[in-house]
């Protein structure tokens, strides 16, 4: 008898995904810690399978441009995402500006790699740069796995409970 996922598992990742699709630009109600975790998951694996296939079928220069693409395109989302993720802990979206700057180092390393102007000592963690940028990380981290207020908050309907 041949493996069948059990239908609920991919109910979940499939409303996972098109939540944060389709809220790509939607900064207004709240978000669970589950949307946000699946997501990056989600798009890790598919990203990885992705980035595989392109290694295979495109020289490596234009592997490593092809999956900063797709790695682009899965950022997208991200933004939005992360202030539902706020407002669920009923912080402002402001905080969410905080993500920025560490997508736009990834984006900027990986153009720079595949196109070999990364500037000498960019991988030390002494960089100021790479120090900014992780710190930054580290904060979007913890934003994004802080537990949500219960019950209802100026943003909306607890999510858990809809």
């Amino acid at each position: 008898m041949p493996y069948e996922p059990a239908k609920e598992n991919v109910e979940m990742a499939r409303t996972i995904v098109v939540t944060a699709v389709v809220g790509t630009f939607d900064l207004s109600g709240r978000a669970r810690r589950t949307d946000l975790l699946g997501y990056l998951i989600i798009s890790g694996i598919v990203g990885f399978f992705a980035n595989f296939l392109l290694h295979f079928s495109l020289s490596f220069k234009a592997s490593i441009i092809a999956g900063v693409l797709i790695q682009t395109a899965f950022y997208i989302p991200l933004p939005a995402l992360f202030v539902r993720r706020l407002h669920d802990q009923a912080r402002s979206g402001w905080f969410g500006l905080l993500i920025l700057p560490a997508i736009v180092m990834q984006i900027y390393q990986g153009v720079a790699f595949a196109t070999g102007t990364l500037p000498e000592g960019f991988f030390n963690p002494l960089n100021p740069a790479r120090l900014a940028v992780s710190v930054f990380s580290l904060l979007c981290m913890v934003f994004g796995l802080w537990p949500g207020s219960t019950g209802e908050n100026r943003f909306g309907p607890d999510p858990r409970q809809i």
